[in-house]
């Protein structure tokens, strides 16, 4: 009998399983929750990718308080099961720079699936995605989610997904958001414009929970005396320049579907 039958025979929601390859080829990097590993304290989130550009606490990219979880079918209105990492320390992120291929600087197309672990208490609030060098975030800013500031507002509209996930787009001037909210209403910011935005170059980086205002992987604070946060993330991606409507579309639809299809 197949595992996934046996699993459902004694009443329980089917396991996760991987998200599969990215519809849109030739990404940077590419890392999907269910490929991590913990081995004796070593983490390591895998890059699926092929270029190899795993993250991990041996590699100084990755904080110590990094773990693997999974969201049952059901749970934040999920249709399948999913595997996330998210930190266990409010103060713990990673950061994505130099000239190796990790950040490619001002141009860019970044994916990310993400949501928050909490709706009240220290750390419910804040950024997730930040930057180096330049005032930069990407999706969470304060008591908001869906919004971008890129050296200026993008757009401050607030989609309320809290625990949620949401997937976004980001292609520095261009963006978009579109998930649940917290109460399960579909949300789509739609693309969002702003020219002559900036974002932090190749040797600064961005990271998720690590940046100017989070701080670094293993040592950011939660507001008010940072801007750090207990963060999710089901996957993140990022490509070289503005790979175009055509291509996000089909990856936003894509994740989109992955969590609520």
């Amino acid at each position: 009998m197949p595992i996934q039958q046996m699993f459902l025979g004694a009443g329980g929601p089917p396991p996760a399983e991987p998200l599969g390859a990215l519809p849109v080829s030739g990404a940077l990097w590419y890392y999907d929750g269910y490929y991590f590993t913990n081995s004796g304290g070593s983490l390591t989130w895998t890059d699926q990718s092929g270029n190899g550009r795993h993250m991990s606490t041996a590699g100084g990219r990755m904080g110590n308080n990094i773990a693997q979880d999974e969201a049952s079918k059901g749970q934040n209105y999920l249709t399948n099961s999913r595997k996330f990492i998210k930190n266990t320390v409010v103060s713990d992120g990673m950061r994505w720079n130099g000239s190796s291929g990790y950040w490619p600087g001002t141009s860019y197309t970044l994916m990310h699936i993400m949501g928050r672990q909490l709706t009240s208490g220290t750390g419910s609030i804040g950024r997730i995605w930040d930057g180096f060098g330049i005032n930069w975030l990407s999706g969470y800013h304060d008591t908001s989610e869906g919004v971008f500031y890129h050296d200026g507002w993008i757009t401050t509209t607030n989609l309320n997904t809290q625990t949620s996930f949401l997937v976004i787009i980001d292609r520095k001037d261009k963006v978009r958001a579109k998930g649940l909210d917290i109460n399960g209403n579909g949300v789509d910011s739609g693309y969002q414009s702003s020219s002559g935005r900036g974002a932090p170059t190749t040797a600064n980086g961005v990271g998720i929970n690590c940046g100017n205002y989070s701080g670094d992987i293993n040592s950011g604070s939660a507001p008010p005396g940072g801007e750090a946060s207990f963060w999710k993330s089901i996957m993140c991606a990022c490509w070289n320049g503005d790979i175009g409507d055509t291509d996000c579309n089909t990856l936003i639809n894509w994740g989109y579907n992955k969590l609520y299809g």
